[in-house]
Formats: C-alpha cells, structure tokens, sequence
C-alpha cells in the first residue's frame, strides 16, 4: 500500500511545492530582470550574463561582480564567502534529506537559496515527508524564472540606466526579505535576523559600502548563532 500512495504522496508535496513558488517567482521576475537589464546597460555580454545566474544564482553576489568586476581576483574571496551561506542552509535541512543519496540530492544542491530554504524550513518542522518532491517542487519553477527573466532583462536593459536598476533592484529584494520573514513567523528567533538585518544596515553601509550585502549577515547570523549556542550552554 504505502508503493502504491508514494507517487501520489510525491505529486501532491510537488504541487504544494511549486503553488507556495508563485508569490515569489512574481517578484523574481523583477529581480532577475532588473540584473539582466544592469548586466546589459554596464557592457556585459548575454552568456556571461546568463551563465552568472545559471551556475551562482544568487543576485547580491551577482549584483556585487557586475558591479565590482574590475577589481579581478579580488573578488575571489566574496564569492567564496557568499555561497558558504548554501552550505550552511543545505546542512540545516539536511536531516529532512537523509534518505536521499549524495549523487541524486547534488544536481538539485543549485536550488538552495533562501527563498527556498525559508519555505522549506516552514513546511518541514510541520511536515516532513516527501521533503525532496517539496523542495523540486520549489525550486525548480523558481530557477527556471530566475534563469527566463535573466534573458529578458538583458534584452530590454539598453533601455534603462544602471544607477536605477540597482535601485530597483535593491528595493524587490528588500520586499522579497519581507515575505521570508512572514514564512517564518511565529519562529521568532528566526525572524530576528529580518529585524536585525533591517536596523543596523544603515550603521554597515556607513561602514562597510557595496560590501555591506556581504558582511552584515555574516555579523548578524554569527552572532545569532554564538547567542544561541550560550543558551544552550546555559540550559
């Protein structure tokens, strides 16, 4: 019996999956567009532009090459420390992935990013079975709208200026960190990071520039996780 429900049981995880997709593939289009429109009005050509969203998939990271792309290997070590963050989400929900092999779970590991994290961070602590048809379910449509926009910004970018893209830009991820923080309420020490992350930003850039999108959740996640950990020394 439980053979024959298993294919059911995965289509459904899949749908719930790809139908809580939608409220952000609506803002991805923006976001994803906005970069490929910066990449076309900054000089970059189309398959860089495109192979930065393939294979990063991250718009601070690639909004931060776009923008920094002179400085050469420098920028070696920010790419480094923005996809740590992947690591880190991948071994949180890894215990919901136990029993998927390495090979089968790798091809999909590109899906990981917070968006999809957050969703399934929610939806795991209440419902875990199925969690990879969930997560495909996801991530997948999100990808495809991600790498879709990518290629029409770009088409359209000539027609925009940089400074108001990033702008833009900056303005849908804000709002796009709203939504997540939402998903994740009432986990209050989870949605602290949102709340942190929103008062000290303007102290960071003060501080630390267009790297502020790089160091500030470094600060703020390390110390939420050194507080967590003294408290679970204190108990």
């Amino acid at each position: 019996m439980t053979s024959e429900l298993e294919p059911k049981t995965q289509r459904s995880a899949a749908i719930a999956g790809a139908r809580d997709s939608i409220p952000f593939a609506v803002l991805f289009i923006f976001v994803y567009a906005s970069y490929g429109a910066l990449c076309a009005s900054t000089g970059w050509g189309f398959w860089p532009t495109l192979t930065a969203t393939a294979l990063l998939y991250s718009t601070p990271l690639q909004l931060i090459l776009v923008q920094n792309i002179d400085t050469g290997l420098a920028v070696i070590p920010i790419v480094l420390a923005m996809n740590a963050r992947f690591a880190l989400m991948s071994a949180t929900l890894s215990p919901y992935f136990r029993n998927i092999s390495l090979l089968k779970f790798a091809p999909a590991a590109t899906l990981m990013i917070p968006s999809v994290f957050t969703a399934c961070f929610t939806r795991f602590q209440k419902n875990p079975q199925q969690a990879m048809a969930y997560f495909l379910g996801i991530g997948v449509p999100l990808y495809v709208t991600g790498v879709l926009a990518t290629v029409v910004g770009f088409q359209i970018g000539s027609d925009f200026g940089g400074t108001d893209v990033v702008d833009l830009t900056a303005f849908i991820l804000a709002l796009l960190l709203v939504i997540l923080a939402g998903k994740l309420w009432p986990q209050t020490y989870e949605v602290s990071a949102f709340w942190l992350g929103f008062l000290t930003a303007p102290v960071f850039f003060v501080a630390f520039e267009n790297y502020n999108i790089v160091v500030t959740p470094f600060l703020i996640g390390g110390l939420l996780v050194l507080s967590h950990w003294q408290r679970g020394i204190g108990q």
